[in-house]
């Protein structure tokens, strides 16, 4: 902790031993932001967080990557971005609120005339669309969604693509969409898992290996892939449904 204080220039207000962790470091950022009279210090805390040198260590590896990315999601809201080395970078400007709420009722009115699922649609949120012209933070939380309901079936802690190999795949089936008898059954159930796989490395991994400004989601972009999260959620519901009435081998 000493340390990180350090490394972020507060140590002269470093309350020392004695507190909670969280307690010491709020009081010596929020100190430091009153005498210089701005929050650089609050976005230093959360680079340091994020620096490869910390991350690299860490045991889960793609836990990290899910860490820069949370982060970066949460810095965005307020116009600033992570790049891949932990550095923040201004994003081009800041929708007002009253841009983001038409850009998010605008899409979802989009989405719904095409039909799209619910837990696509509850993704369509002003706080989401704070950069003026990118769509990448709600399709980002969309993908999370997407593989939160996906754990949440198969009751595993898998991330990353490791998740659908493991239990969408017709060799183990633990979210099934069908009953398998068929060729035809399995290879559908493949094809999910595949589909899946390719929204988690599309949109669930590049945010923590690419620089922010490089990544961007147009509104147009953003419409197809989101389609296409309404079409894997759909497949999710019939498995709800079948592991709901028993499992696989209870469909006929």
């Amino acid at each position: 902790i000493t340390s990180l204080i350090l490394d972020i220039k507060c140590g002269r207000f470093d309350p020392g031993g004695g507190i909670t962790k969280w307690k010491r470091i709020d009081e010596a950022i929020s100190r430091q932001q009153v005498a210089q009279g701005d929050g650089r210090p609050l976005l230093a805390v959360a680079c340091k967080a994020v620096e490869p040198s910390r991350l690299m260590s860490a045991e889960y590896p793609e836990a990290a990557e899910h860490l820069h990315a949370e982060l970066d999601t949460v810095l965005s809201t307020e116009g600033y971005g992570l790049t891949d080395d932990g550095r923040a970078h201004k994003l081009a400007r800041k929708a007002t609120f009253e841009e983001a709420r038409n850009k998010a009722l605008s899409l979802r009115e989009h989405l719904q005339k095409r039909g799209s699922h619910e837990e696509i649609l509850k993704h369509c949120r002003e706080e989401l669309l704070q950069d003026e012209s990118d769509y990448y933070e709600l399709v980002f939380e969309a993908a999370k969604g997407l593989e939160d309901r996906i754990r949440l079936l198969s009751n595993s802690t898998m991330d990353g693509r490791n998740l659908p190999q493991n239990v969408l795949g017709s060799k183990n089936r633990k979210v099934p969409i069908n009953s398998g008898a068929t060729k035809t059954q399995r290879n559908e159930q493949d094809a999910v898992a595949l589909l899946v796989e390719g929204v988690i490395a599309g949109f669930r991994n590049p945010q923590a290996h690419e620089t922010r400004l490089s990544w961007t989601v147009t509104k147009e972009d953003a419409q197809d892939v989101l389609g296409l999260m309404a079409l894997i959620h759909r497949r999710l519901d019939t498995a709800e449904d079948i592991l709901r009435g028993g499992g696989a081998d209870t469909v006929s």
